[in-house]
Formats: structure tokens, C-alpha cells, sequence
């Protein structure tokens, strides 16, 4: 399990252009009477990335692919220690944990490549919602 991505971790993630990818990210709770409740979001995140890839990629493994989810679903240990934000990356022979130091807002995405907006603009771009006059400045910065 990582934390933020070095600007190399960014290279391979954003050189990955054949799916299936997915992308989970959630909001994790960290007052110690909600962190309880996160087990059973990322579950209900789970359900909903396997939805999206059996109907944007029907005839992939998907048992293979969203294993990584479930072991992580299931591991008690893991959401002890959790930051403030979660992003999991995963695809075929590949799956990549980052603990986040920041909030995000709870997706999944199914796609050719990984959704890493929300990772992009922690990394130096400003927000999505168009603050940064050119966010590609900010990404090229990543490379």
C-alpha cells in the first residue's frame, strides 16, 4: 500500500491504455465512530465497479479482476489505518492501494485507462472545478 504516487508510479499509471481499468475512490471516515462504516461503503463501491465492468467489459475475467477488491474489503487491519481519502487501481496483473492525505468523493470508473483526476489535481493542478486557469501545466509537472 502507497500514498501518493511519485511522479514515476504517475508515469506507469498513465501509461496503461488498454483495459479493463478500474478506479475506486472513497472518502474514509476517520472519527473512530465512523470509521467503522467504511468496510461496508468500499463494499457497496465493490458491487458497483463490478456492475460497470460487466457491462462495459462483458467477456473479461471478472472474478480475476476484482479480487484485489474483495481481499481488501475483508481485511480488518487495512481499514484500522486508513487516511483521509482512498484510491484503488486495478487491472489485469496489476493493483495499486494508495492511501490518500486528503478527501475525495466516492466513484468507481471502468475504463481503457485508470481515472486519476482526482489524484492529478492533489498533485499540484487546482481543483477540477476550473480554479487553475491551465491545470495541463500542472500536470505536465508530473511527468
Amino acid at each position: 500500500m502507497h500514498s501518493m504516487p511519485t511522479a514515476a508510479e504517475m508515469s506507469e499509471l498513465l501509461a496503461v491504455v488498454q483495459g479493463p481499468c478500474l478506479s475506486l475512490y472513497q472518502q474514509t471516515l476517520s472519527a473512530p465512530s465512523e470509521r467503522q462504516r467504511n468496510p461496508a461503503r468500499f463494499e457497496k463501491l465493490y458491487l458497483d465497479l463490478g456492475r460497470l465492468l460487466q457491462l462495459r467489459y462483458p467477456r473479461s475475467n471478472r472474478q480475476r479482476l476484482m479480487a484485489p477488491f474483495a481481499a481488501l474489503a475483508n481485511d480488518e487491519d487495512f481499514w484500522q489505518r486508513t487516511g483521509a481519502g482512498l484510491a484503488v487501481l486495478g487491472g489485469p496483473d496489476f493493483v495499486r492501494v494508495l492511501i490518500l492525505p486528503f478527501a475525495v468523493s466516492d466513484m468507481t470508473v471502468v475504463g481503457a485507462r485508470f481515472y486519476l483526476l482526482p489524484i492529478v489535481f492533489a498533485n499540484g493542478a487546482s481543483d477540477p472545478d476550473g480554479d487553475n486557469p491551465n491545470p495541463q501545466e500542472s500536470f505536465q509537472a508530473l511527468s
